[in-house]
C-alpha cells in the first residue's frame, strides 16, 4: 500500500513536471519568434550552453550581453582600444565632447532611462546625404536600445556624419566617427561606430538585412560567376589609388574595372552596377575614398574573391581581415596595385584555392561579424565602454526642464538642433 503511495506520489510529480515544462515552451512559441528570442534565453545564461547559430541567430537584435560575447567574440577590438586610451586619459568629461569646435556634421545625444534624446544638431548647412547619415545611425544607435535585453547606462555623446572628424589636433576633444586614421595620433581620440549604411544607404541599397538577404537569394555559385574582377566608383576621390587600378587593369580580359561621373547622368547610368551585382563576378576590388569607403562590407557580403590594397582608415571590423593562411579571407593589394595582373591570372588559374577564400569570408563576415545582430551587440558595447570611462549625465537642466528632445520627436523633421523658434 505505502509502495503504490509512493509510486503514484512519484509519477505524479514527473507528470506534473513534464506538463509544465511543456507548457512554458508552447507559451513561448505562441508569444514570441524564436528567431528574435532564441529558447536558451528561457534559462540562466551557462544553465544551457548557448551557440551562435547561422541564420538563426544572425538577425536577433536582442541577444544578451553574454551572448554578444559568444557569438561575436573578436568584435569589440576597437572599443577596447579607446576604452584604454581614454582611461589613461582620466577619463571623459562634457568638455571633450562639446561641440564648437565644429561648424557643422556633429551631433550630440544621450541615452536616459533607455531613451534616446538629441541634445545638439548642427545640420543646417550639411548636404541632403547627411541627414541621410544622421538618420541612419539614430536608427541604429536607437534600435540597439530598444532591443536590449537589459537596461543600458546612462550615457551623453557626440558623433560625426562626415567621412572624416577633424578633432582639433591641439585640444582633448573625442567623438563617434565611422573610421579613423591608422596612423594619426588624433585618431587614437576617436571612437569608431558602424557606419550610416547599416541602417540603409538611399540610391546606393536598401535595408542592410534585405540588402544580404537579396544576395543570398539571387547570387550563383562561385563556379558559375563572371571570371573577371569588377570595381565601380569615381575619380575625383584617391585618385593615386583608383588611378592606379585603372591603370594596371586597362584593356585586360580578366577586368571589369570603370570608373565613372556621378554628375552625368548618362555615365552614370551605362556604368554603375548595384551592390548586389557586384556578387556576379567571381573577384571583386575595394578602393578608399575620401577616408573609409563604405563599399567593403558589401563587397564582403558577396561569395566572391575581394582585392583590398593597403588601408590607411580602420573601420570597426577591420581588425577581422586576414591576409593570409588557413583563415585567409581577402587578397593583399598594395596602393598602386602594381600586382594585380599576377594575382588575378594566380587565382584564375587555382580557382579552388579562390574559392577557398571566398568560404572564409562569407562565414566570417556575412555569416557572423557583419550580421544584423552583431551590429546590434557592437552598438550595446560601445555604449558600455564609454560608461566606463564617462560621467553620468542628468536629464534635468538648471531650469528643471528635460535636456534635448526625443528621439522620436526630433526625427520628424530632423536639421538643427536646439531651434530658434522652438517653444518652451
Amino acid at each position: 500500500m505505502l509502495g503504490g503511495k509512493y509510486t503514484f506520489s512519484r509519477w505524479s510529480f514527473i507528470f506534473i513536471s513534464v506538463a509544465g515544462l511543456l507548457a512554458l515552451l508552447t507559451l513561448w512559441s505562441l508569444s514570441t519568434d524564436s528567431r528574435k528570442q532564441p529558447l536558451s534565453s528561457l534559462f540562466p545564461y551557462g544553465a544551457a550552453e548557448w551557440t551562435y547559430e547561422y541564420p538563426r541567430h544572425s538577425l536577433n537584435y536582442g541577444l544578451t550581453n553574454e551572448q554578444c560575447d559568444a557569438a561575436f567574440p573578436d568584435l569589440f577590438k576597437e572599443i577596447d582600444r579607446s576604452v584604454a586610451y581614454w582611461r589613461k586619459a582620466g577619463g571623459i568629461r562634457p568638455s571633450n565632447i562639446e561641440l564648437s569646435w565644429r561648424e557643422s556634421g556633429v551631433v550630440r545625444v544621450m541615452i536616459y532611462n533607455e531613451q534616446l534624446y538629441v541634445l545638439e544638431s548642427k545640420l543646417a548647412d550639411v548636404p541632403g546625404p547627411f541627414h541621410e547619415r544622421t538618420s541612419g545611425v539614430l536608427n541604429t544607435l536607437n534600435r540597439a536600445i530598444l532591443s536590449s535585453p537589459s537596461p543600458l547606462p546612462n550615457v551623453e555623446l557626440s558623433f560625426v556624419i562626415d567621412d572624416i572628424a577633424r578633432l582639433p589636433e591641439h585640444t582633448a576633444h573625442t567623438i563617434l566617427a565611422f573610421s579613423r586614421h591608422a596612423s594619426d595620433p588624433v585618431g587614437d581620440r576617436v571612437w569608431v561606430m558602424p557606419d550610416f549604411s547599416f541602417w540603409s544607404w538611399p540610391g546606393i541599397s536598401g535595408s542592410w538585412p534585405s540588402t544580404q538577404q537579396e544576395v543570398i537569394e539571387r547570387e550563383a555559385t562561385y563556379a558559375d560567376k563572371i571570371a573577371q574582377i569588377v570595381w565601380r566608383g569615381a575619380l575625383d576621390m584617391n585618385y593615386p589609388v583608383r588611378g592606379s587600378l585603372i591603370k594596371e587593369s586597362q584593356g585586360k580580359p580578366w577586368s571589369a574595372i570603370m570608373s565613372f561621373n556621378w554628375s552625368d547622368p548618362i555615365d552614370k547610368k551605362e556604368k554603375k552596377i548595384s551592390m548586389a551585382d557586384h556578387c556576379k563576378y567571381k573577384f571583386t576590388a575595394h578602393t578608399e575614398g575620401i577616408s573609409y569607403s563604405g563599399r567593403m562590407k558589401y563587397l564582403l557580403n558577396c561569395h566572391s574573391l575581394t582585392f583590398i590594397h593597403e588601408l590607411e582608415w580602420v573601420q570597426h571590423y577591420h581588425h577581422l581581415l586576414v591576409p593570409n593562411g588557413s583563415e585567409q579571407n581577402y587578397v593583399p593589394m598594395s596602393r598602386d596595385w602594381k600586382e594585380l595582373p599576377q594575382r588575378i591570372e594566380y587565382y584564375i588559374a587555382n580557382t579552388h584555392e579562390a574559392e577557398m577564400v571566398a568560404d572564409n569570408a562569407v562565414k566570417l563576415f556575412r555569416e557572423r561579424y557583419l550580421s544584423p545582430a552583431a551590429e546590434a551587440c557592437y552598438w550595446r558595447k560601445l555604449v558600455m565602454g564609454w560608461a566606463n570611462v564617462s560621467w553620468v549625465p542628468e536629464l534635468f537642466d538648471a531650469n528643471g526642464k528635460t535636456r534635448g528632445s526625443s528621439w522620436e520627436e526630433y526625427s520628424i523633421d530632423m536639421g538643427e538642433y536646439p531651434k530658434d523658434e522652438r517653444e518652451d
